[in-house]
């Protein structure tokens, strides 16, 4: 067992912080990123970048807002491997309806009637969910059908408002966050069976088609529940074919989903160049750099609070550090968030949604105003001098005005 002194040096050695000093970090940070550390003996685990969204508030799921540089030596274990792995935040824009010309009004998404369609629409678990075992290995697609879900921890659908530069108007967008829970944890038993190491896990063809379908199967489930909410909202987003999906003949219509403007990475796994030598980076709450590159209208979306809603930076095409936030990340477990008024707790959960809903419990934890840090100076701070946001120009935010949220403590039937 390695002394103190040891382990303080190897913790200087691989924790790097961006924009902000390792001597910030609490205790409770610091422990937390101690303990994943120590998972990986000398060699495997090269570092780990913690940005101005770290979030160890987990007992679970290893420390987000982190970006984790292995050998590709290193053997995959599943403490490498984040619950949200292959998640996305996903972007749709709401078009006009035909007899709808002078637009929406929040009125119109906060009609009782058309949020329990979205409830139903999407459900946080389906009796038919996708997972990694419903693809052939042999034939390399699908034999059987599956139905959406919400999409596992921290995933949501909401619609979000963008008031317009003249003050009044508004623009409105699906905003949807997950993955594909099952998946991932049939992912995590793989890895714990077969014990791959990142360099196969990255180049062989088996594993290299798997990590593919992982990452199209989280895409397809997020855009196939924004298409259900907005078929139950009578509104049109621009659609697109489930071209991957099982059907039982060639006369069997493709099933649709949402084709979104935007789609960002939360969790991903890629290969990096690092100190001259090709390593495997784990991106937890991070969106990778190259990632960035390709948003449309360099358009950056960063979500804090679901109350809050999401902040919008513009990036440059100068981003110095391997990723951008794309959480604030949280503040405190919710077993640690203080009480709050009944008539806070009441005003913050209107109109939002959650199975498994509480009348005893009145506020969902993440809407708590404690549960989550807000963009603050530091979070804008580390967006500057990472080189990734432009700050010529204004940062912009969209309100939510429908929101479902994952219900932690709903388990699975």
């Amino acid at each position: 067992m390695a002394t103190a002194t040891e382990a303080d040096d190897r913790f200087s050695q691989l924790v790097q912080c961006v924009g902000f000093s390792a001597a910030d970090l609490t205790e409770d940070q610091r422990a937390k990123l101690e303990a994943q550390i120590e998972c990986f003996e000398d060699g495997e685990l090269l570092a780990v970048k913690c940005f101005s969204n770290l979030d160890t508030t987990s007992d679970e799921d290893m420390p987000s807002g982190t970006v984790s540089i292995f050998s590709m030596d290193a053997t995959v274990t599943p403490d490498a491997i984040p619950d949200t792995m292959f998640g996305l935040m996903a972007v749709s824009k709401i078009h006009l309806r035909d007899d709808m010309p002078d637009g929406y009004t929040d009125a119109y998404f906060q009609d009782a009637d058309k949020q329990a369609a979205v409830n139903e629409a999407v459900p946080q678990y389906s009796k038919a969910p996708p997972k990694l075992s419903l693809r052939s290995a042999a034939k390399r697609r699908e034999y059987d059908t599956w139905d959406s879900e919400l999409g596992g921890p921290e995933s949501l659908i909401s619609v979000m408002s963008a008031t317009r530069e003249n003050g009044r108007d508004k623009d409105y967008y699906l905003v949807a966050r997950g993955t594909a829970p099952l998946a991932v944890e049939e992912f995590k038993a793989e890895l714990r069976s077969k014990k791959p190491t990142f360099r196969s896990l990255l180049s062989d063809g088996e594993w290299r088609t798997k990590l593919t379908y992982l990452h199209a199967l989280a895409e397809r489930n997020v855009t196939v529940n924004m298409y259900a909410a907005a078929e139950a909202l009578g509104v049109p987003v621009t659609p697109s074919d489930d071209l991957a999906g099982y059907r039982k003949n060639e006369h069997q219509a493709y099933r649709s989903k949402a084709e979104p403007e935007w789609t960002q990475q939360v969790s991903s796994i890629v290969p990096i160049q690092w100190n001259n030598q090709r390593a495997a980076a784990v991106f937890h709450g991070v969106v990778p750099r190259e990632d960035c590159y390709r948003l449309a209208d360099q358009r950056f979306f960063v979500l804090g609070s679901p109350y809050d809603g999401v902040s919008i930076f513009t990036i440059s095409d100068q981003i110095k550090s391997l990723g951008m936030p794309t959480v604030t990340g949280r503040r405190a477990p919710a077993s640690e968030l203080p009480e709050v008024e009944t008539k806070i707790a009441e005003s913050r959960a209107r109109g939002v949604m959650w199975e498994g809903r509480k009348k005893s419990s009145p506020m969902h934890t993440d809407l708590h105003p404690e549960a989550f840090h807000p963009v603050t100076a530091r979070f804008k701070h580390t967006m500057k001098t990472g080189g990734g946001w432009n700050a010529e120009h204004h940062l912009e935010r969209w309100i939510p005005v429908m929101l479902k949220l994952w219900n932690p403590e709903l388990k699975r039937p």
